[in-house]
């Protein structure tokens, strides 16, 4: 057996013994990518996988501190349709926690 059978996946599935929802699916044939969606294998939301994915593999607290340090100057609130709000509170809130103005 071979992607993109379902016999495939399934197998895949009992052995490691997952359900479809818990797993996730790294693939760039579309007719392998449909095989496995059909089992409800692959994620709709690629920027949520992305996401996911970067926390797994890279260290959330150096990310953390690059981003404040190229938004530096730059970190007003934002809501999230996007619109930036005019309040000091979170600037504070990071100043006083990172010591670093």
């Amino acid at each position: 057996m071979r992607k993109p059978d379902l016999c495939f996946y399934k197998y895949v599935l009992d052995e490691i013994k997952a359900e479809p929802s818990s797993v996730v699916f790294v693939e760039d044939r579309f007719e392998n990518v449909l095989a496995a969606r059909s089992l409800g294998i692959v994620f709709d939301n690629v920027e949520w996988v992305r996401q996911a994915l970067r926390n797994l593999v890279s260290d959330p607290i150096s990310r953390g501190e690059a981003f404040l340090e190229n938004r530096a100057g730059c970190l007003e609130s934002e809501t999230n349709l996007g619109n930036n709000v005019a309040e000091n509170f979170a600037q504070l809130l990071i100043l006083q926690t990172t010591r670093n103005r």
